[in-house]
């Protein structure tokens, strides 16, 4: 191939190549996601509220029990045996 034809072709591949935008797109942004927490137990700083408050003595007995693969603490009147 001649100088003159590689001239010519390299001049027409310019001609039908797409010109470059003048800016860079933008990337899409991503939508905003909350992520999920893990659940979490309030304590209160006065659990036993009804122990002060009662006339008698209290006598009270905390528990952990296992129900359906879950820990749960149950506050028991040792007395009665009630929660």
């Amino acid at each position: 191939m001649s100088r003159a034809a590689q001239f010519i072709s390299k001049a027409a591949n310019r001609l039908t190549k797409k010109a470059p935008a003048p800016y860079a797109r933008a990337k899409p942004r991503r939508k905003f996601l909350f992520e999920a927490l893990e659940p979490r137990v309030l304590l209160s700083a006065t659990p036993f509220y009804t122990a002060v408050s009662a006339q008698a003595a209290v006598d009270l007995t905390l528990r952990v029990e296992n129900q359906n693969g879950v820990d749960t603490l149950q506050l028991l009147d040792t007395l009665s045996g009630s929660v």
